[in-house]
C-alpha cells in the first residue's frame, strides 16, 4: 500500500513550480523452499501540483509553517501564495 510523505517544492528557472510527495511501498517475497525471505522498500516521487504562472525565472518558493499555504516569488517581481490542501 503507498502511502504519502513528506511533501517537496521546488521552483525553477523555466517558471515552474512543482509540488510532489515522496511514496514509501514496500514489498516481500518468500522463496519456493520457504527458507529465505526478502523484503525491500522502495521510495517514488507523485507529482501532486506543477503550474508555470510566473512570467520569469522563479526564485523561491516556501510552505507556511503553519498553514496549506505556499508562496513563491520570481525574477518577474511577482510574489504568488498558493493553496495546497490535498
Amino acid at each position: 500500500m503507498d502511502a504519502l510523505g513528506p511533501l517537496l517544492l521546488s521552483s525553477g528557472f523555466d517558471c515552474s513550480i512543482v509540488m510532489s510527495s515522496v511514496i514509501a511501498s514496500s514489498s516481500s517475497s518468500i522463496s519456493n523452499q520457504g527458507v529465505s525471505e526478502q523484503q525491500s522498500e522502495e521510495a517514488r516521487i507523485k507529482v501532486m501540483l506543477a503550474r508555470k504562472d510566473h512570467t520569469d525565472k522563479t526564485l523561491n518558493a516556501r510552505f507556511h509553517p503553519h498553514q496549506a499555504q505556499a508562496v513563491t516569488s520570481s525574477a518577474d517581481k511577482s510574489v504568488l501564495v498558493w493553496d495546497v490542501t490535498l
